[in-house]
């Protein structure tokens, strides 16, 4: 609560009072008058707030309410499925540029402060309220490089596997920070990964956007899902719930990505056909020039197999080892390591020649997928009858084309 004089002990006690008592809320002052605003009832906010007391200071750090007019020169830098992100000059005792997004409810920012508090590492601010429209938005750290999808746009020929391996294995440890607070992201993919250069050369990666985040004891599917679909894993397609495996899958997708430089299935159209083709085994192109270690990795977080994947800690593990092995000249490596070093180095030999296509972006947006009645055609569509019946075939798939994925 930054800039509040108010003890946690103090927070607490003013949210233990009646829902309907604006008064004696506003008394605590402007910050708990504001958060009242949001559609998450009161208990849910207190339960929030309801921390161990050696986090105290860490949450603090993290929820401080910002005035609106302290927000100047805001400017959208994007719009997704569930937001629009903004950037803004926060005139606090030294102004510096900061990232808004409106909040559709208070779940999300509720999810990111949770998270930071294991070691996120996006920093989160705090939030305001927008005096026009009572909109409410988290206030949080700009990342001057954008997202990575963009990032690889513009930067892919001049990346080596060294800035690769980096940027990854920062994903892999924040991956592993939302799991181990409990969390599953449900919709991770590279527009949801941010880059921020610090001074001249070094770039961190971050993942955000955790709206459709969900906690793992409540990640049972309702036969929808929002995301897009080339980084949906096959199960969640079918309507299984959503696992720290189904994000796995995701990352697959990503290191996939990262590898060839261009979005997966870009020349395809995300309807029914590839949904199936997912849930078939067909998977996004991995660069052959990739080094084998990096593509038996990748492969392997998109098993079809939930049970077969890695975790995020073993991913961030077999990352660092790798990125060691080509950094460090002066180490002893073994045979294996000496092979796994050659292609690394090989492989950064051919990336210049790499050529990236032009493909639609706005693709890219999550989306809904009815995933129950996908799975029933589906499984129908494998049946006899549709294998003997292509004109039947083609009904249910403009079927499901035109409804299901709302293309």
């Amino acid at each position: 609560m930054g800039r509040y004089e108010e003890s946690l002990a103090s927070l607490n006690k003013s949210l233990e009072i009646e829902q309907n008592n604006v008064e004696a809320l506003s008394e605590r002052g402007e910050t708990y008058f504001k958060m009242n605003r949001f559609e998450e009832s009161l208990a849910d906010l207190y339960q929030l707030f309801a921390i161990e007391s050696n986090n105290a200071l860490r949450y603090r750090n993290c929820i401080e309410w910002i005035s609106f007019d302290r927000l100047v020169d805001r400017q959208i830098i994007g719009k997704g499925g569930f937001g629009t992100v903004f950037s803004a000059i926060w005139l606090d005792s030294q102004s510096y540029k900061v990232a808004l997004k409106t909040l559709n409810n208070f779940k999300e920012f509720e999810n990111h402060v949770r998270c930071r508090l294991n070691g996120l590492g996006l920093e989160i601010y705090g939030i305001t309220q927008d005096i026009e429209t009572q909109k409410c938005l988290m206030v949080f750290q700009y990342a001057n490089n954008g997202n990575l999808c963009n990032f690889l746009k513009s930067n892919f020929i001049k990346l080596d596997w060294k800035s690769k391996l980096m940027y990854l294995i920062d994903v892999a440890n924040d991956l592993d920070k939302i799991h181990k607070s409990g969390y599953v992201h449900c919709d991770f993919h590279s527009g949801n990964i941010l880059q921020h250069q610090y001074g001249s050369s070094f770039i961190s990666s971050f993942i955000t956007d955790l709206g459709l985040s969900k906690k793992l004891k409540e990640s049972a599917s309702k036969g929808d899902v929002y995301g897009v679909m080339p980084y949906i894993a096959p199960e969640i397609l079918l309507g299984e719930q959503y696992t720290k495996a189904s994000d796995i899958y995701s990352m697959g997708v990503i290191m996939a990505e990262l590898s060839t430089g261009k979005r997966p299935f870009y020349d395809y159209t995300f309807d029914f056909r590839l949904a199936s083709n997912i849930c078939n085994g067909l998977r996004p192109g991995i660069s052959e020039r990739t080094p084998r270690c990096f593509i038996e990795l990748a492969k392997q977080c998109m098993d079809s197999n939930p049970c077969n994947r890695p975790t995020a800690k073993d991913i961030s593990s077999k990352l660092s080892k790798w990125r060691t092995i080509i950094t460090n000249p002066s180490m002893p490596i073994s045979h294996e390591e000496s092979d796994i070093k050659r292609d690394f180095i090989s492989a950064n030999d051919e990336i210049s020649q790499i050529t990236l296509p032009n493909y639609q972006s706005s693709k890219y947006t999550s989306k809904l997928i009815k995933t129950k009645e996908f799975k029933q055609v589906y499984e129908s569509a494998k049946s006899a009858n549709f294998r003997g019946n292509p004109r039947n075939f083609m009904r249910i798939y403009i079927i499901v084309h035109y409804c299901l994925f709302n293309i």
